[in-house]
């Protein structure tokens, strides 16, 4: 993906079923959702990052992480979309630093942040929807 495209079309050229991931989404529109592929210094070591204005995809993402990242990523637009960008910056900067004041170290304060838990719970079931599976979301 070299130009940035809708949520809904590159979700659409995976064979995802868009109808049914869209359905489980509340607030994001993937026909406005932008999504580009590029090298993003936020980016760190991570697949993609989503930004209150669109997703960024890691470049030469392999096709089996395609999907489930482009997924999470559309969780974390849904919740910029629900708590706001000053609402869920401020508790998604305050989960991680909370876990480093533990000591609990990069990666395990990351996987402790309250927004990539539901992120994570979300994708189980936008996966299986997109696979069509028949699952309530």
């Amino acid at each position: 993906m070299s130009e940035a495209q809708t949520a809904a079309a590159v979700l659409g050229r995976l064979g995802a079923d868009v109808p049914a991931v869209a359905a489980r989404l509340h607030g994001v529109d993937l026909d406005r959702v932008v999504v580009r592929s590029g090298r993003i210094w936020l980016l760190g070591g991570y697949s993609g990052i989503a930004l209150p204005w669109g997703i960024y995809l890691r470049p030469g993402l392999e096709p089996g992480k395609c999907l489930p990242t482009l997924l999470h990523e559309l969780v974390h637009m849904e919740q910029w979309r629900r708590d706001g960008l000053v609402r869920f910056s401020v508790v998604y900067i305050r989960d991680y630093a909370s876990g480093r004041a533990k000591r609990l170290g990069h990666r395990k304060s990351y996987l402790a942040i309250g927004a990539e838990k539901e992120a994570r719970r979300k994708t189980v079931v936008l996966l299986a929807a997109a696979n069509g599976a028949d699952s309530a979301g």
